[in-house]
């Protein structure tokens, strides 16, 4: 994998999603915990094209055109022209707070839920509100919406999963209910599943087959040894979002989870647990991961690195070395990988000053061997290098004078 960008930031990126087309990628950032920072970055040069903060709670690119979705604690959904950096339009979207926004491929729609309790669908150009749904779950954290818009998905504070007949809006089907809020709902590409999660921990599969009639619950929780995520604590100003170390294939076949003990477990949709595979190679938690879009590879970040691994068996055909990565993405094409980090040091050694360590966003050309070699001894050769080489420098006096 060929470096091509390393774009510098103030402080650790925890959420990245990239645009349908590959040309930007959108960079989340929490500054001291507080209020959320959106970056939005075009991928060709690297260049940082907005910043948007303003009480931002979610985001989403309105198909493969400029137009950037933000949704807002004042009750406000902007509308930007990523290109010119410019707001184009202002919606007055929910009383009390927009918390999360999903975009429909077709129609020029966008679904919105709310601190209302109210989940909405809106024309992007002209503003108008075309549906109205009150769940009484309490606020919406999360929503997702299928591409033909007759579908919407809204994770509640009460811990309900719902979905929502978008074309006769009297209908509203409860799929889940969790102890806790619900966090984050969100569909396979195919739209015949749907990933659940919940503050307790409590992770859940359902399958739509044919989406969304004749709901059922796949017999796959997978939570038990996840890898932890330090941003999961919903807080105001944090968007909801799905987990990054949980991920469907793009054809709906496979599911995969990233764990705390440095493994990949792949899962057969129609079987669900046990995992079909176990794969290792991270030498610390799997923070993050993702498929390719020919659903052939899947791709992790750890502490240490980003490996590739061919699904079909397992075997590392390509990585980098970079330490500290928390999130992962890929272009819908699949050439290009996107990673963000960053880690506090405490200050200890010959650093005795805290601070913030290799907050970045980094951009590779993905460039695979053969898909038959096996590179995973020397990938994990060189991730153990790369993070002795990385201590080293902390620990020299040269680091700590700076």
């Amino acid at each position: 994998m060929q470096q091509l960008h390393r774009i510098p930031f103030d402080h650790v990126v925890q959420r990245i999603e990239v645009h349908p087309g590959g040309r930007y990628a959108l960079c989340w950032t929490w500054p001291d915990n507080q209020e959320a920072v959106l970056a939005v970055a075009r991928l060709d040069d690297g260049e940082i094209v907005l910043r948007v903060r303003e009480g931002i709670t979610d985001a989403a690119f309105a198909g493969q055109n400029d137009l950037l979705l933000t949704s807002h604690l004042d009750g406000r959904v902007l509308v930007w022209n990523v290109a010119q950096g410019e707001q184009v339009r202002s919606i007055e979207a929910h009383p009390g707070g927009a918390l999360s926004i999903a975009v429909a491929a077709t129609d020029n729609m966008f679904f919105s839920g709310g601190e209302d309790g109210t989940t909405r669908l809106w024309d992007i150009e002209s503003g108008l509100d075309l549906n109205m749904l009150e769940l009484q779950a309490g606020p919406v954290r999360c929503v997702a919406i299928t591409q033909n818009a007759h579908w919407g998905i809204a994770a509640c504070e009460n811990g309900t999963i719902a979905v929502c007949d978008l074309a006769d809006d009297s209908e509203i089907r409860h799929i889940a209910s969790y102890p806790g809020p619900a966090l984050c709902a969100s569909l396979s590409a195919d739209e015949r599943l749907l990933f659940a999660d919940a503050r307790n921990g409590e992770s859940v599969v359902v399958v739509a087959d044919p989406p969304p009639e004749d709901l059922a619950l796949l017999a796959a929780r997978i939570t038990k040894g996840l890898a932890s995520n330090p941003k999961m604590g919903v807080r105001r100003t944090e968007p909801s979002h799905q987990r990054p170390f949980f991920a469907f294939d793009p054809h709906g076949r496979r599911a995969a989870s990233a764990h705390g003990d440095g493994t990949i477990r792949l899962y057969g949709i129609e079987d669900g647990l046990p995992p079909e595979q176990i794969f290792h190679g991270h030498h610390g938690p799997v923070h993050a991961i993702t498929f390719s879009p020919d659903g052939e590879r899947v791709l992790t970040a750890g502490t240490n690195g980003i490996r590739v691994s061919n699904v079909a068996s397992g075997q590392a055909i390509a990585g980098a070395a970079c330490a500290h990565l928390r999130c992962l993405a890929t272009t819908s094409q699949g050439n290009l990988v996107v990673g963000g980090g960053g880690a506090f040091s405490p200050g200890v050694g010959k650093r005795p000053r805290p601070g913030l360590v290799d907050c970045a966003l980094h951009v590779w050309k993905l460039a695979t061997s053969d898909p038959s070699e096996d590179l995973s001894a020397d990938l994990s050769a060189e991730l153990s290098e790369a993070r002795s080489t990385e201590l080293s420098e902390e620990r020299s006096p040269e680091k700590s004078a700076e």
